[in-house]
């Protein structure tokens, strides 16, 4: 028996030889009848002709084709078989009994700047690989360091930079202001938008900024996008943002963040107030009496006055949301009663000098700044009492004090008072226990008022254990414990096979001078320059010839065009000697003052010289 018929017979025994085989009433003979009507037999499978089944066995007969025979070597360890522990073996093609696996090939020209890495994917070489994994790690703000590999798997060590995201979700408040600014530089003309919030002592901290090329709804779009991921900003309704109401921005808002509560900063509210043509003081105080009213009968009382001063005025401001300029409507979730965007008006200023400096040094200098502030700060909080709250609100809380001195308190239970001021119907509802004041000031910015100070007083109790835990110390240290870790220079930084960008376009600058780098202050802002009258213009007449028009300088009048008779000359300088003589005459004694008599100044202003 050759070796083709025992494998045929020794499969037929095993067939019928299982345990787990159950016998039907289904006849095999019905299964060859439809084999032979269905299926052509002249084709073969997987290399055995099914019409040579009944002839006899011929030792020179290929039973198994060489395409076959090729693959059960492989299997059996040819040097062709893919070895799933080498990763040499993802750039050869699939020909085993894996051929219908497609594994994902990197694209280099479409995957360099914004590359998608998935499990599987097949780069051509290893170089590729490291710039791919770069690029896609870069766009979460993590750096990798790659270690020495053993030509089989690549190892490397993630490092993060993104501390200013980190502090954030460690302690801030959901407050941020958004804001864009030119940089000084007029080769580039370019913008940089930024978002900044507050720590817990009340300083600015920078979250995130960017460098664009104009400020428009999409290039807002994009920012705000990215903002959104990396601070995972999930239920909106708890996020306020303030920016100075840029009609582009407030319409990447809506799409974007559309949950989100909005603030307007009132200084550029006011400004545009003026522009529709409501100036004056008595107006500008109107407008910040109601934008600083806590309550809403003190928002509604301030309206009222307005619409005495201008009813147009008052119909202005009626068409503006309250929620978005007036603390009486705010939410009491952000913690923070700002009626201004400084945060960014502020961290403009900081980065002022590096404002007017190409695109690379800019952004290196702006990190310079962040990473030795970050430093500072934790210096210095280090320092700071842990069970203590921040300085900044520590003295905020001690002016306030100072005001709860003129309020009686009247105990209603343990932790319900009624505070009655100097004036009649100025009475508060205190709860101490729920922290609110009928005032909504310790509800707004998490600080007793001064109604609420007076009645922790009549308690016995300490005020520090009523400020809100977001201004304790221990949450500042949290939020500057991240640190931005230093970078080589450009020297060491790794080479890209990218193509180089096109250089900045130039904007030809007209204006000659110093470039300005302060910002240009409204007229009735303080420290503005056309806060000084000015003197009134009037004609100029001249010295030489007492023409008005031109000065002395311009002047074409000469006195050698002037003829002088002796006869003239001579009869005008004997009147004026008479004159002198006659003034001297008359001269009475005077007290001499600094060595120079008052009646030798009138002579020396007679005097004459030819």
């Amino acid at each position: 028996m050759n070796e083709s018929s025992f494998l045929s017979n020794k499969a037929h025994s095993d067939e019928f030889d299982d345990e787990d085989f159950n016998d039907s009433d289904y006849s095999l003979e019905e299964d060859d009848l439809l084999f032979l009507k269905n299926v052509d037999p002249s084709v073969e499978s997987f290399g055995i002709n099914i019409t040579m089944k009944k002839k006899k066995n011929d030792g020179n007969q290929n039973y198994v084709s060489k395409e076959m025979h090729r693959k059960m070597q492989n299997e059996e360890g040819d040097s062709d078989c893919v070895d799933f522990d080498d990763t040499k073996s993802l750039n050869s093609d699939c020909d085993s009994e894996f051929e219908d696996c497609n594994f994902p090939k990197h694209n280099p020209k479409i995957g360099s700047f914004n590359p998608e890495l998935e499990l599987g994917m097949v780069f051509d070489n290893k170089k590729e690989f490291k710039e791919a994994v770069v690029a896609n790690q870069a766009k979460i703000g993590k750096s990798i360091r790659w270690s020495k590999d053993d030509r089989v798997r690549a190892s490397a060590k993630c490092r993060t930079n993104a501390s200013c995201k980190a502090g954030f979700k460690a302690g801030c408040r959901k407050i941020i202001g958004v804001d864009g600014c030119w940089l000084k530089n007029t080769m580039y003309g370019a913008q940089l938008l930024s978002a900044v919030t507050l720590d817990r002592n009340n300083n600015i901290f920078p979250i995130a900024y960017a460098i664009v090329k104009k400020e428009n709804k999409e290039i807002w779009q994009w920012f705000l996008t990215y903002l959104m991921n990396d601070l995972e900003i999930e239920e909106q309704y708890l996020w306020t943002f303030m920016s100075n109401k840029q009609k582009r921005l407030i319409e990447a808002f809506d799409l974007v963040l559309p949950g989100v509560s909005h603030r307007f900063c009132v200084r550029h509210l006011h400004s545009n107030f003026k522009r529709a043509g409501y100036s004056g003081m008595a107006l500008k105080n109107a407008l910040w009496k109601a934008a600083s009213a806590t309550t809403i009968d003190r928002f509604d009382a301030c309206m009222t006055d307005l619409f005495e001063l201008d009813k147009d005025a008052y119909a202005w401001f009626s068409a503006k949301v309250p929620s978005e300029w007036s603390r009486s409507h705010f939410s009491p979730l952000p913690k923070c009663d700002i009626l201004l965007n400084n945060q960014c008006e502020v961290f403009n200023k900081f980065i002022l000098d590096a404002r007017d400096k190409p695109i690379v040094k800019l952004l290196e200098t702006i990190r310079h700044l962040l990473m030795t502030r970050i430093n500072s700060n934790r210096e210095k909080a280090k320092k700071w009492n842990l069970n203590d709250i921040c300085p900044t609100i520590k003295k905020k809380l001690a002016k306030t004090m100072k005001k709860a001195a003129n309020y009686i308190p009247k105990r209603s239970n343990m932790w319900n008072y009624e505070v009655i001021g100097p004036v009649e119907g100025d009475n508060w509802v205190v709860d101490l226990y729920n922290r609110t004041c009928s005032c909504r000031q310790w509800e707004l910015s998490g600080v007793p008022c001064k109604h609420a100070i007076s009645s922790i007083w009549l308690k016995n109790d300490d005020v520090l254990n009523y400020v809100d835990d977001c201004y304790k110390i221990d949450t500042y240290r949290k939020i500057y414990e991240a640190s931005i870790l230093p970078m080589n220079g450009p020297n060491l930084w790794p080479k890209s096979l990218n193509p180089p960008p096109f250089p900045p376009s130039y904007l030809n600058n007209k204006k000659k001078g110093k470039k300005q780098k302060l910002r240009r202050k409204e007229d009735d802002e303080p420290g503005a320059s056309r806060m000084k009258l000015k003197r009134k213009q009037k004609s100029v007449d001249s010295r030489k010839c007492g023409k008005p028009g031109h000065n002395s300088r311009t002047c074409s009048f000469s006195s050698d065009d002037i003829e002088i008779h002796p006869s003239d000359y001579l009869c005008s300088l004997d009147s004026i000697m008479v004159e002198e003589a006659s003034s001297c005459q008359n001269v009475e004694k005077l007290p001499v003052r600094r060595g120079t008599s008052q009646a030798s100044q009138q002579r020396q202003s007679f005097s004459f010289s030819l």
